[in-house]
């Protein structure tokens, strides 16, 4: 499990039943990494709410800082838990 885990929230209230969801599928990623790495891997998720016209939007992005290197994903929807 990735220890080091910072959950950010940007224009939004994150309560205990987002964080915990969030938790648990980052967690879910370490399966993907190899053995020696998985202790000194950290993550930052930052989700922020987007006002559009039609409605609000929000984004989330997962920053990982692995040894060597740092992948980022982000992606976009109109329901935070998705």
């Amino acid at each position: 499990m990735i220890e080091r885990l910072t959950i950010t929230g940007v224009k939004v209230e994150l309560d205990a039943a987002t964080k915990k969801y969030v938790t648990k599928k980052i967690a879910r990623l370490d399966r993907y990494l190899p053995k020696h790495a998985r202790r000194s891997v950290s993550a930052d998720v930052k989700l922020k709410q987007v006002n559009r016209d039609h409605g609000n939007k929000y984004e989330a992005e997962v920053i990982f800082y692995v040894p060597d290197k740092t992948l980022t994903a982000k992606d976009s929807t109109v329901n935070i838990l998705a």
